[in-house]
């Protein structure tokens, strides 16, 4: 099993993580039956740790297929799978496809490479940043008269 609070593997039987001292033992429940003709069955139940924060996107990116989408820069993980930011389920996060997005701005031009995901459990399409480029453009001078002037 893996420690919820450090993501370290630890034994599975262990009340705290060796790593970080994590209480563990809140984390998991037993239950035992016991049927006639004197059959005992038992379980161990293993619970996901709520996340402890919530993302906050970087900015909205307008998709032409998939419409206004939140970008965000990292969302909550626990053993390599992730929560959804919005309802934050558990393992229910599916990556769609990989999408470049552009954007032009006054003095820059901005190259967003991105990952199209979307919870199976509330429908959410969300975007998550993988590498960003800036490109800085540059304008040319005016004179007075508002004319371009011309390159030297």
């Amino acid at each position: 099993m893996y420690c919820p609070k450090c993501g370290k593997q630890i034994p599975d039987e262990s009340n705290f993580c060796m790593f970080c001292g994590g209480n563990l033992a809140e984390l998991k429940s037993s239950m035992s039956i016991e049927v006639s003709p004197k059959i005992e069955v038992s379980a161990v139940a293993e619970g996901v740790p709520v996340p402890k924060w919530k993302p906050n996107p970087i900015k909205y990116c307008n998709m032409r297929s998939y419409g206004n989408l939140p970008l965000y820069k990292k969302f909550a993980e626990f053993n390599g799978k992730f929560f959804c930011p919005l309802c934050d389920n558990y393992d229910s996060v599916e990556e769609v496809k990989t999408l470049k997005y552009e954007e032009v701005q006054e003095k820059s031009y901005n190259v967003f490479k991105v990952r199209l995901f979307e919870c199976l459990a509330c429908n959410l399409k969300f975007l998550k940043l993988y590498d960003h480029k800036k490109y800085n453009i540059k304008v040319p001078k005016k004179n007075r008269s508002g004319a371009l002037l011309p390159k030297v």
